[in-house]
């Protein structure tokens, strides 16, 4: 939320542009669609994401939400939006190193090395079809 709070005080563009193109992204519409039709949900194609600004409503429906970083490395959040977060039940856990390993692979194909293992080719290949496929789906 703070990248977005920076872009609107500098005039860049206001929460409700930043809303009204996130709502309009049609791939994303479809795919909510797509979710209903496949699994019966009625997932919200459209709401108001400025009240508060960057607030997740699916986040009520989890049990818990893994964060990954300490709760010492959080960006501070508004208190507007820890207490709506706080009104939907939803709970967050700061797990940061607990989700780390050698090895451990990231959704961008970024992974630590196991000792004595040397990067080569194919995490470029892994990361070059992971943007192939973002790419694709844009399309």
């Amino acid at each position: 939320a703070h990248l977005l709070e920076e872009l609107s005080a500098s005039g860049c563009i206001t929460p409700e542009e930043v809303c009204a193109q996130a709502l309009g992204f049609r791939p994303r519409t479809e795919a909510i669609g797509r979710v209903n039709l496949a699994f019966g949900q009625e997932l919200l194609r459209a709401r108001d994401l400025t009240r508060p600004f960057g607030k997740m409503d699916v986040l009520r429906h989890s049990d818990v939400t893994l964060v990954t970083t300490i709760e010492e490395l959080q960006d501070a959040a508004p208190r507007d939006l820890l207490d709506a977060y706080l009104d939907d039940g939803a709970r967050f856990e700061a797990i940061g190193p607990l989700v780390d390993g050698e090895g451990a692979v990231r959704a961008a194909c970024h992974r630590w090395a196991a000792e004595g293992e040397q990067h080569d080719e194919d995490e470029a290949a892994q990361a070059a079809a992971v943007l192939a496929e973002v790419l694709r789906a844009r399309a």
